[in-house]
């Protein structure tokens, strides 16, 4: 379907779109499966990009490298600078690339994003959707190290100067200009979704809780916080 090796998700989306077959096999992958796949809520999507984003926080980073790695002895220029920090983006992007191989939760928030980018017109949409995430992933720019000033030079000091790089913001460029700044909204907006329904099912379930212990509704309405009593059939945290 989706990851299959003979076809992209370009040719898997494209094909399914206009088949005449949508038939759900149980041994079989076919086009009803891609379009299952496409329609995705965006919760679940948001689901996924938290579970990558939570996966690529707890793992073993990447070593990835500032623009002074790749700077000359002494004293540099400024086109030797930028060059150093053009350098210190492909570096880290490899690395970063490297990394991402191993994370469980990329390929659904991939080939969702990479559906995403169709949608929108969008060609070559795999190979950005992984660039996005790579970005969204580690945002840092390289010349500053996300300080958002200019460091002098043989110091490690910051002279209150705006970064050139990032021009202040402490972020490396969005891969695809408005593209993938569209890609990282809607991912960021995926999150909040499920985040937000995350909220209302631990606040539903205090409600319950509440009024099983008799306690009652305050003057504007809400319920007082209670501790949530622990499911039955499950065993405590170990000591």
């Amino acid at each position: 379907m989706l990851n299959d090796e003979k076809r992209g998700i370009e040719e898997a989306y494209t094909s399914a779109m206009s088949s005449s077959d949508l038939s759900v096999e149980a041994d079989r992958l076919g086009d009803a499966d891609v379009i299952i796949a496409a329609g995705w809520s965006q919760m679940r999507v948001g689901g996924a990009v938290m579970r990558l984003h939570t996966e690529y926080d707890s793992g073993e980073r990447p070593r990835l490298l500032g623009a002074e790695y790749f700077l000359p002895a002494g004293k540099s220029t400024k086109e030797q600078r930028k060059l150093a920090g053009r350098q210190a983006n492909e570096f880290n992007r490899k690395q970063l690339g490297l990394f991402m191989e191993r994370l469980k939760s990329l390929p659904d928030v991939r080939d969702q994003l990479a559906l995403q980018l169709l949608r929108w017109g969008a060609e070559e949409a795999t190979a950005k959707a992984v660039e996005i995430i790579g970005w969204w992933l580690h945002q840092r720019c390289p010349v500053c190290n996300g300080t958002k000033f200019q460091v002098v030079e043989g110091t490690g000091r910051q002279n209150g100067k705006a970064c050139p790089e990032c021009h202040g913001t402490g972020k490396s460029v969005t891969p695809h200009e408005s593209l993938g700044g569209r890609a990282v909204e809607w991912m960021d907006h995926c999150r909040a979704r499920n985040r937000a329904q995350i909220g209302l099912r631990v606040h539903g379930r205090q409600v319950v809780e509440a009024k099983r212990a008799g306690a009652v509704p305050r003057a504007d309405g809400s319920m007082p916080r209670i501790f949530l009593r622990k499911p039955k059939g499950v065993a405590g945290c170990a000591k």
